[in-house]
């Protein structure tokens, strides 16, 4: 049985519920979160927008006879925990309870491991692990994080609220947590008097219409000074739904004005500095002494139209040109437009008619069932809320929130498509990029992104001082460019397992080309840049950098080169071949070390699984299967099953035919490199690759053995010929040794080898059986044994050493390597002369009979060579 741990909460999930249950998954990585239940209602409009950033499973989702551990937060009431009340009885489950609430252990009767704090929420505790564990966490968990203790602790007001509390927050907003989120979503009480003032506030309401902006103006002369105007202002944004909010209240021989604004088009503490007042954009308040209500009121009014810039519209942010599928499109078809676009949603038209939308969580219930090769019509969602190109921004938040969706079709004045929204579009808009770094579903069975976080700083710094170096002057120069520069790729699996490499590949969100030369410009080295695609090489003393702008690729049709556009970092992962090569740690100033793991790279990284990214993997780019087995074979690595049947799948299709055969080479040369080639060759057999290469070819029983010993081989050969011996020629020569000759040219034609390299495989068909039998001769010569073997390459040698079973013909091989084929003859034309005899065509033969008799050892030194070549001579000319 697997085994299962999940992280739960109460139902009516509220802030601190749900800030405790992501708190917890970042202590317990491997812990699935899960409502359990109902949510209120503010955390149920906060999912609305982020529910992209956080994968929370329902009950339904989960086995619940594979469950062995339940961590339980905010909460230790099994009452409140819906369907999961009985998991809490079962003895073999393991329970541990994170809660702030002080109650007696006791009135509960089931065993838990208890980690209750007497502080102000349960967040707070799991943020305190968090920060001394170093976690790394995103700005959009950090915010989440702070909305759960402001939730708990009345934004720290309330008694049960502890310095602690207030640590933690600090310590949020130093990682990111954004207070404008904080301050929509956080809920204030009001006291008495404040309810009070509300109700007269509310008699004496205007409401204006300025650039298109819903402006609410609330204004009353109070008899007493009143504290908390602005818990009343934020229940007044709860309440009404305007874009700028302004309370104006005379008090006290003074006037406070304080302001909100929910739109990006508005600086109010801009604003409010005009009446000695200040703040930031979205929040601001002045206080005018010896004011009176209704100067201070006409002042405002007037300077409406001056400091409200017109609203962004849908127009403004929507993207454009929309990716669109007819309704008879299949199933399949809207698979793989998803994933080489990263969308999670398609439009589907009939011509200039939207008919529905056919989204991810469509395609996940179809896909379940088998159903690829079904026309979508069946199955999108057919009531689509769209929104016209000339509407606020805030409208498009509303009906996001409302209607629980992730995008939104924009139309103009004739109701044609001209855009679209989605979620991370609007959020973008509203918080920034900070707050859009979380889940993305790509369409793929195979990952889904899910980002991961680990401190790799101190790992950094144990890298060999001049690498580190070059890390921290990678990290200052994009701090002075602002750009954000990313190690991925083969360098950081490579550190993960202690392997040294002087490869870096760089990824930069920003001006890679820029980058580059900035980079040159303060630590030398070449340069070489690739302006069209982003992309520039930088050696510099003993590294090489390969340096990218962040793209995103497509393939237009199998086997293509790609189509690159500018994208972020994820994008830019995602468009790589296995997860273990996804990884990436950043070398930005803030978050200098920190490893991104998107798609579970270190996981499989650890657990020894080599993981294709989506379905189209290896349709998109076929070589990804040859480096698929580099790496399994490199590694030791197994391939994971969904990967396997996808490689199976791909070479049905014959895919490596549609490969231009320089490409598929240069990957096979890299593949027959790699040490190991017994697995090697059973992957390329298992697969089929083989016979898809040169049609008709089994590996027989002899060939594996001959492939089995080449390691042997090249042991015994390394030497003399270890440098020069190339191994996939080789491995190539024993593969294909059983071919005839005739086929082995047209082969070698039409994969156009080199004439050398021809030559080398045809020996291995022609030749060698000959020379081997010659080989075996007994009472063979020195000379002889020179003659058979001069001019063979190192390849050939060794292919002759690995046919042959005979410890002579090895003894003999290693006898011209390491002995004969270093014997020359010292004695020159020159020397012959100074003997007296006169130029001519026995110079040539005597020479030869001279190496001859130097291999049989008949003559050693250079003197014995003069008299051989007098006697020699002399008898010649005598004769």
């Amino acid at each position: 049985m697997c085994s299962m741990e999940i992280i739960i909460t109460h139902e009516g999930t509220d802030f601190d519920g749900l800030a405790a249950m992501i708190a917890a998954t970042k202590i317990y990585p491997n812990a699935i979160p899960v409502f359990p239940g109902y949510l209120s209602n503010q955390v149920k409009d906060f999912m609305a927008l982020f529910k992209e950033q956080f994968d929370i499973k329902r009950p339904r989702d989960i086995d619940f006879e594979e469950v062995t551990r339940i961590i339980l937060v905010d909460t230790k009431d099994p009452a409140r925990v819906g369907p999961f009340r009985e998991l809490l009885y079962n003895p073999e489950i393991e329970k541990l309870v994170y809660d702030h609430h002080l109650l007696d252990q006791e009135s509960f009767d089931f065993e838990f491991i208890d980690y209750t704090s007497p502080v102000g929420s349960s967040a707070t505790m799991l943020v305190q692990q968090i920060k001394v564990h170093e976690i790394p966490i995103t700005s959009t968990e950090a915010t989440l994080f702070a909305l759960g203790i402001y939730h708990d602790t009345g934004c720290l007001t309330y008694s049960t609220t502890t310095a602690i509390d207030a640590e933690m927050v600090a310590y949020l907003l130093n990682r990111g947590a954004s207070l404008n989120v904080v301050a929509e979503f956080v809920e204030f009480a009001l006291n008495e008097a404040q309810q009070e003032v509300l109700n007269i506030l509310f008699d004496q309401m205007e409401n204006l219409l300025v650039h298109g902006l819903r402006v609410d103006i609330y204004s009353a002369v109070l008899p007493d000074y009143l504290l908390g105007i602005n818990n009343i202002i934020h229940k007044l944004r709860d309440i009404r739904e305007a874009d700028l909010y302004f309370v104006i209240v005379e008090m006290e021989g003074r006037v406070l004005v304080v302001a909100r604004a929910d739109v990006e088009t508005v600086h109010l503490g801009q604003f409010l500095q005009t009446l000695g007042g200040g703040g930031h954009a979205g929040a601001a308040s002045a206080v005018i002494k010896g004011g009176k209500l209704e100067e201070v009121l006409t002042k405002v009014k007037g300077m409406l139209e001056q400091y409200i810039k017109k609203p962004r519209l849908a127009r403004d942010i929507m993207t454009t040109p929309v990716k669109t599928m007819p309704p008879e499109a299949l199933v399949q078809q809207a698979e793989e437009i998803m994933i080489r676009y990263g969308h999670s949603g398609l439009i589907v038209m009939d011509e200039s008619e939207i008919k529905g939308v056919f989204s991810r969580r469509d395609l996940d219930k179809l896909k379940k069932h088998n159903l690829g090769n079904v026309p979508i019509k069946g199955y999108m969602t057919r009531k689509v809320i769209t929104i016209s190109d000339t509407a606020p921004i805030s409208e498009v938040q509303n009906l996001m929130v409302a209607h629980d969706i992730g995008r939104l079709p924009v139309i103009d004045e004739n109701n044609n498509l001209i855009g679209i929204i989605t979620r991370s579009d609007l959020l973008k808009t509203l918080y920034g990029d900070d707050l859009v770094e979380g889940k993305s579903y790509y369409g793929s069975s195979l990952v889904q992104a899910n980002p991961q976080i680990y401190n790799l700083s101190s790992n950094l710094a144990q890298s060999a001082p001049e690498l580190y170096d070059l890390f921290c002057q990678i990290r200052d120069l994009s701090s002075r460019l602002q750009v954000k520069p990313y190690l991925v790729g083969g360098f950081v699996r490579d550190m993960l397992l202690h392997k040294t490499s002087k490869d870096l590949d760089l990824v930069i969100e920003g001006d890679g080309i820029l980058f580059a030369s900035e980079l040159q410009q303060i630590l030398g080295g070449h340069l070489i840049t690739h302006p069209e695609f982003g992309t520039a090489t930088l050696t510099v003393n003993d590294f090489q950098l390969d340096i990218v702008t962040a793209r995103v690729e497509y393939y237009e049709y199998p086997a293509a080169l790609p189509q690159v556009e500018p994208g972020h970092l994820k994008q830019d992962l995602y468009r790589r071949d296995f997860t273990i090569n996804t990884l990436a740690i950043s070398l930005n100033k803030g978050k200098f070390g920190w490893l991104i793991d998107f798609f579970g790279g270190k996981d499989d990284l650890e657990q020894g699984i080599l993981r294709g990214l989506h379905s189209f993997t290896f349709i998109d780019d076929p070589t990804r299967i040859l480096r698929g087995i580099k790496f399994a074979v490199r590694f030791n690595f197994i391939i994971e099953g969904d990967t396997d049947l996808l490689i199976r799948q791909a070479m049905q299709r014959h895919i490596l035919g549609e490969l231009k055969w320089p490409r598929l080479w240069d990957e096979l040369q890299a593949l027959l490199v790699e040490g190991k080639v017994e697995q090697v060759l059973w992957y390329l057999e298992d697969y089929d690759i083989l016979n898809e290469l040169w049609p008709g070819l089994r590996l027989t029983h002899i060939q594996w053995k001959r492939l089995k010993r080449v390691d042997w081989a090249l042991e015994l050969f390394k030497n003399q010929c270890q440098d020069k011996i190339q191994r996939w020629l080789v491995v190539l020569m024993i593969i294909l040794s059983d071919l005839s000759s005739e086929k082995l040219v047209e082969l070698s034609r039409e994969r156009r080898f080199t004439k050398e390299r021809r030559e080398q495989l045809l020996f291995a068909v022609n030749r060698s059986g000959e020379l081997k039998e010659q080989l075996l001769q007994s009472n063979l010569p020195p000379s002889k044994l020179y003659e058979l073997l001069e001019g063979l390459t190192c390849e050939e040698l060794m292919y002759l050493s690995l046919i042959s079973d005979s410890p002579v013909v090895v003894d003999r091989l290693l006898e011209y390597i390491e002995r004969l084929k270093s014997i020359e003859v010292e004695t020159t034309g020159k020397d012959i002369i100074d003997l007296g005899f006169s130029p001519g065509p026995l110079f040539k033969e005597v020479i030869s009979k001279v190496k001859k008799a130097k291999l049989d050892g008949l003559i050693n030194s250079r003197e014995e060579e003069l008299e051989f070549i007098k006697k020699y001579l002399n008898e010649k000319e005598g004769g």
